[in-house]
């Protein structure tokens, strides 16, 4: 069995806004992942407790607290309108041991 068995879909924050003053964001790409449905209290960036109810495991796609993630292939622009695409609440980056690898995990 593959270690990143899935096909997800990201869209990053683009760093501008649309006409509406809400957060754009990039052409959505695929990356390779584990999509994990379990419960867990995890710290965000601003170290508030929070409750995930998914964890996505990535190969090698660094993301923020605020992109989105969508299990599958989806071309929408605006995940916000994506039937089951999600916002990302936490993410956490460690090296391995050895340092020469990356754990990376999205909270959703």
């Amino acid at each position: 069995m593959r270690k990143y068995p899935h096909t997800i879909t990201i869209w990053l924050q683009s760093g501008t806004y649309d006409g509406s003053g809400q957060r754009a964001f990039a052409v959505p790409t695929t990356v390779s992942g584990k999509w994990q449905d379990s419960t867990s209290l995890v710290k965000n960036n601003n170290a508030e407790e929070i409750e995930s109810k998914t964890q996505v495991l990535l190969e090698s796609q660094d993301l923020s607290e605020g992109d989105w993630i969508f299990l599958g292939t989806s071309v929408g622009t605006n995940p916000k309108t994506v039937a089951n695409a999600f916002e990302v609440k936490a993410w956490n980056k460690t090296a391995t041991v050895a340092g020469e690898r990356y754990t990376r995990v999205a909270f959703l």
